[in-house]
């Protein structure tokens, strides 16, 4: 027979330590009296003062219910919480830390009850996968607006878990933009994307479906994840009296800003016209979300009087590396100095000596040619400049790792005959598939960095 021995659980309410520069980010998080920016690179402690702000925000009179920490996705949300609630040390009665789809839904959940309508829900990922894979088999069929995918991909393609997962993903950035099936029709014939002009008419057929699903289930309306927190912001910016009061907060925290979206940066300004003072926390070179739609370079721009995305927000930065040791986080910092940077939103800092005079212009500036931007072009240029110039930097002495045969193909073409290394055998199995080896382009293949021994 085993016996159970009840431990006491170790208490969390610890005081958070907290360095200058996180006490300076707190104090005007806390105190004001505007809007506020805080920039800090890995380890440099920004969830510490997100924690620490809640707690000292609450402490300082503000009401729980009244207080907003948002985080970008669940996963986040939920191990932020527990590093808020700990500081707070406190029973709160409301989640004080949220995703945006949740504040979103909350917001339109009390429209429908002041409206005297049913609840609204949130879509799952897999009634959306469910509701698509219905209509693509329907087109095989030849039910429904059949698009037209030639030229995209084969007819048979449209019916693999694969095609449908990428054709939500575009339903549901399109979604989040603000585009209906119209709007992302005349997107698609400006931009010449056949593919997006197939994907509006999915688009419309999928909202159709969702709105009759509604009527027949008799349920309150129903929206996408990606759309419910434009809808939310478009809820507050258009609230009537006859509502009751709207949802309101005297401070809203938004952790890892450099991965909201569109729409939730357009909820944010939402909250903020309606009386709300906004403290945005992040970095904008720690963005994982650039290809569900995050705008990182917003955190920068939040610093702006006026404009897109502006808040006229004070900045911040936190500069004390807390994860490593002082000689290593300063080898780190000397090699990413040379990398270019989103604005003030970025915790790195480019040292002007590493790189030298370029006639005035931005060495790390993109190239563009008639054809438009090319990164490929454009950093292999940048990095035969400043082998030319004999930059300190010396930005040629190291290999090039590239995705995939054709982008290492296209490095090699333009590092020729004496740009950067790219290594392996990608290049050579590229080349043999390409025109360029029967045009002369086969010399950048063969070339040898005597210095470093790298091959292609």
């Amino acid at each position: 027979m085993s016996l159970i021995a009840l431990v006491q659980p170790t208490r969390r309410g610890a005081a958070i330590v907290l360095d200058a520069d996180q006490d300076a980010a707190v104090t005007s998080i806390v105190e004001g009296p505007g809007n506020v920016v805080v920039v800090g690179p890995p380890g440099s402690g920004k969830t510490s003062v997100v924690a620490a702000a809640a707690a000292r925000a609450v402490a300082a009179g503000v009401r729980p219910d009244r207080l907003l920490v948002l985080a970008p996705t669940r996963a986040a949300a939920a191990s932020l919480r527990d590093v808020v609630s700990a500081a707070v040390d406190k029973a709160t009665g409301v989640p004080v830390v949220r995703t945006a789809a949740s504040v979103a839904h909350a917001i339109l959940a009390a429209r429908a009850e002041s409206e005297g309508e049913p609840p609204p829900s949130l879509i799952t990922g897999a009634d959306q996968d469910a509701i698509l894979r219905d209509l693509l088999a329907g087109h095989a069929r030849g039910e429904g607006s059949r698009p037209d995918w030639r030229d995209v991909v084969p007819d048979e393609a449209t019916l693999l878990p694969g095609f449908r997962a990428e054709l939500r993903d575009l339903i549901m950035r399109a979604t989040e933009a603000g585009l209906d099936p119209e709007g992302l029709s005349d997107l698609a014939a400006r931009t010449g994307r056949r593919e997006w002009a197939a994907a509006a008419e999915v688009l419309g057929e999928y909202l159709d479906n969702v709105m009759w699903r509604t009527l027949l289930e008799g349920q309150g309306l129903r929206y996408d994840p990606a759309g419910v927190a434009r809808e939310a912001a478009v809820a507050l910016d258009t609230w009537e009296p006859a509502w009751g009061p709207a949802p309101e907060w005297d401070l809203v925290i938004v952790d890892d800003y450099q991965d909201a979206t569109a729409a939730v940066i357009a909820l944010v300004e939402a909250m903020a016209h309606v009386g709300a003072r906004v403290a945005l926390v992040g970095n904008a070179d720690e963005s994982v979300q650039g290809y569900r739609g995050a705008v990182p370079s917003a955190l920068g721009e939040a610093t702006k009087a006026a404009g897109r995305h502006a808040f006229d927000a004070s900045l911040v930065r936190l500069t004390t590396n807390h994860r490593q040791p002082e000689a290593l986080a300063k080898a780190v910092d000397d090699i990413v100095a040379r990398i270019g940077t989103q604005s003030v939103g970025s915790a790195r800092r480019p040292s002007s000596d590493l790189m030298p005079e370029h006639d005035g212009a931005d060495a790390g500036a993109s190239r563009r040619n008639s054809r438009g931007p090319s990164p490929v072009c454009a950093v292999a240029c940048d990095r035969r400049g400043a082998q030319a110039l004999e930059a300190r930097a010396r930005l040629g002495a190291g290999p090039v790792a590239s995705h995939g045969g054709h982008r290492a193909l296209q490095w090699s073409t333009a590092g020729a005959p004496r740009g950067p290394p790219v290594c392996g055998r990608a290049v050579r199995v590229a080349r043999r598939r390409s025109r360029a080896s029967r045009t002369g382009g086969h010399r950048a293949a063969s070339w040898h960095d005597a210095r470093r021994g790298w091959r292609a």
